[in-house]
């Protein structure tokens, strides 16, 4: 799993219908060769526009809303039974007991990973271990350090698990969850020293960010050669999304239409799909390399995913939500009319987004404003970029929008209201 990564954020496209959906500037060579071996889902969402809530439905297979967990609060996290919940690797070894289960890298889950069913672990860890200093200047100030955001040593540890699994014969599941490319921007000497030397782009043109994008990308391709060597490329599932999206852009925030992001609007924090539209891919046995998937998913979908993967007759039970991808991996099937529903009822006293809610259904986009009460519609097909807002010319849509989020919280059992510190 990628950290604060844009949309936007490699050198291949996330979208074969938007020239845009790639960087202009990084260059992740490792990365590509996943995506153009696989399948793209061009309409890919994290669960969240922030960290915890993502982290927490990857694992547990439900929303942020089901399971309570919509903020980085510590009181939310207090009422949840962590260990009582059906989890990640524990689907994947019901479906196999054989299997070996790790967590390497960023957690930030506030419960040990062995409680959620995981063999090894680093523990429980949050952006500190990555390298993150506290202070104003945290988004601004930059490093050049070797084994930046541990993206090195990280990806040597995770790769030498896979090395002791296949010599013991076992079957495994690793989540390899890097602190790239969450602030502070830390790279290594070497690429800051390379992309010094190249043309930025309009959209992307900071060196220090780009090196620390090719450093993930460098971790990265330590994993996919070990792989390779072991010779178990063909039996192997490899997985790439992203917690939420990139942020926006370096104090001052830039113009929204000109995010990091960009074509995509805004970023971290926010519910516009810079905040949540994120890399989503997939490469393995019997998919088919070079495809692209317009389905909307969300992150959730990987335990059910995955569990079936496994062998999982049943990969959806015990209150998961999210759904089992395997027509779309495997046969090409498409439900562009799938409905999406990604909350962030949050308001804080930085004030850097509204509280809002959004549903994503067809090729419309609704964003539901908490405290005032307002409701603006999209057309992502033809606007991606969330710049026409055609709530007051088309009202039946969003009283039908309206209606659909109304359902959902009332089939999660919840009601939707503002959430702060406190």
């Amino acid at each position: 799993m990628l950290d604060d990564f844009g949309w936007n954020g490699m050198s291949v496209q996330m979208d074969d219908r938007v020239p845009d959906s790639k960087s202009d500037f990084y260059q992740t060579p490792h990365l590509d060769g996943i995506a153009e071996s696989g399948i793209r889902f061009t309409q890919g969402y994290s669960s969240s526009p922030i960290c915890a809530p993502t982290r927490y439905a990857i694992q547990y297979g439900q929303s942020p809303s089901k399971l309570g967990r919509v903020s980085n609060f510590g009181h939310e996290a207090k009422k949840i039974d962590h260990g009582a919940l059906w989890s990640l690797p524990k689907a994947v070894k019901a479906a196999n007991p054989d299997y070996v289960t790790a967590h390497f890298g960023k957690w930030h889950i506030a419960t040990m990973p062995a409680l959620v069913g995981y063999d090894e672990s680093d523990g429980i860890t949050d952006n500190k271990e990555g390298f993150m200093t506290p202070g104003e200047a945290e988004h601004t100030v930059k490093y050049v350090m070797e084994d930046p955001k541990l993206s090195y040593s990280l990806s040597h540890r995770a790769a030498d698990f896979i090395s002791r699994q296949n010599e013991n014969g076992s079957p495994f599941f690793l989540q390899v969850s890097y602190y790239a490319n969450h602030t502070n921007v830390v790279c290594s000497p070497e690429e800051f020293a390379r992309f010094s030397d190249l043309e930025p782009g309009e959209i992307h043109d900071n060196v220090h960010y780009a090196a620390m994008t090719a450093d993930l990308d460098n971790g990265i391709g330590i994993l996919m050669e070990r792989i390779e060597q072991l010779g178990i490329h063909d039996e192997t599932y490899v997985f790439v999304v992203a917690d939420n999206g990139a942020i926006p852009g370096f104090p001052p925030i830039p113009n929204v239409e000109r995010s990091f992001n960009h074509p995509l609007r805004m970023g971290k924090w926010d519910l516009n799909e810079g905040g949540i539209r994120v890399p989503f891919f997939v490469r393995g046995p019997g998919i088919t390399s070079g495809t692209f998937n317009h389905t909307p998913v969300i992150t959730h979908d990987l335990l059910p995913t995955i569990a079936a993967l496994a062998g999982s007759e049943q990969p959806r039970q015990q209150g998961v939500e999210g759904i089992d991808l395997g027509a779309q991996l495997f046969h090409g099937s498409e439900d562009p009319d799938r409905l999406l529903v990604i909350n962030f009822p949050l308001k804080t006293a930085w004030e850097m987004h509204d509280a809002t809610t959004v549903v994503r259904k067809g090729k419309y986009k609704t964003i539901h404003y908490l405290e005032e009460n307002r409701i603006e519609l999209f057309d992502l097909e033809n606007d991606i970029s969330e710049l026409n807002d055609l709530a007051d010319s088309m009202p039946e849509k969003v009283q039908d929008m309206d209606a659909e989020l109304e359902s959902y919280f009332k089939g999660i059992g919840r009601v939707n209201v503002l959430v702060t510190r406190d």
